[in-house]
This record gives structure tokens, sequence and C-alpha cells, in this order.
């Protein structure tokens, strides 16, 4: 029997995948967990349909994260905090405060931002940061004295 997967199923296949499965399997296990629906021709091509609204919706997802990535990377985002004489700083900046930073003060929303070790100094920093959709980019972060 062949049922469209309407999410993903351990060795059979991905959610929106045509497959072709015993007909009790299908009629005893899949169906009624929800875990897939009927092929019929209707739901055949439905489904192209939605598979296609799904890559419009990942192209401009995609376009937007680039969008993003290309703004940030003209700016320098610049963070007070507490330090030392010695210019080290009384805690640390992490990915958490530079996300916070660049979403305040530039508006921009950022998936995730790539730090090696949290910044301990004073200073001026380049940082990767992922925008999603595949898109990073190195921004310019400066870190001065409050």
């Amino acid at each position: 029997m062949k049922v469209i997967l309407l999410q993903d199923v351990k060795k059979i296949g991905k959610r929106m995948g045509v497959r072709e499965v015993p007909d009790g399997y299908a009629r005893n296990f899949l169906f009624p967990k929800g875990m897939a629906k009927a092929a019929t021709k209707e739901a055949i091509f439905n489904l192209e349909k939605e598979k296609g609204r799904e890559d419009q919706r990942k192209n401009e997802a995609k376009e937007k994260a680039k969008v993003l990535a290309q703004k940030a990377s003209e700016i320098t985002l610049l963070i007070k905090a507490k330090a030392g004489e010695k210019g080290e700083l009384f805690g640390s900046i992490g990915e958490k405060e530079i996300i916070k930073e660049l979403e305040k003060k530039a508006g921009i929303k950022a998936k995730e931002v790539i730090l090696e070790h949290h910044i301990k100094n004073l200073g001026k920093y380049e940082i990767e940061v992922d925008f999603g959709e595949g898109e990073k980019e190195k921004i310019k972060v400066e870190v001065v004295k409050e």
C-alpha cells in the first residue's frame, strides 16, 4: 500500500515522502498513530503543492537571513562593561549578551553566536554569527569600559 508520511518514521522515510509499506503495517500502526495517510491521487497532488509552498518559504527565509547577515556585517556593536585597570572584565561577555545587544541596538535577530570562549577583556573582536538557513557572517564587536 502506498502511503504519504506525515512525520519522519524510522527505517521508512522522511516527512512528506511517498512510500510503499505492507497493508497491515499501514492500517494497524501508521494510520492510527497519525504518522501517515493513504496516497490517493488527490493526496499526492496536494502533497506536491505543499512541497512547492514549503520550498518557497525556505527560499524566502534564506533571502531574509542573507539580508540580515549583510546588514550585520556593516555595523560595529559597542558593548559597555565594567572592567579593572588592566582591561580585564568583571565577569565575561557570552553568546546571550551579544545576541541581546545585536537585537537591541541594531534590530537584527540572530540564531546563534559562535564563540570559542567568552570575552574577558576590553578590545575589538570579530565574532561569527549564524542567522539561520546556512547564512553566517562575521560582525565587529567592541567592548569598552563602562
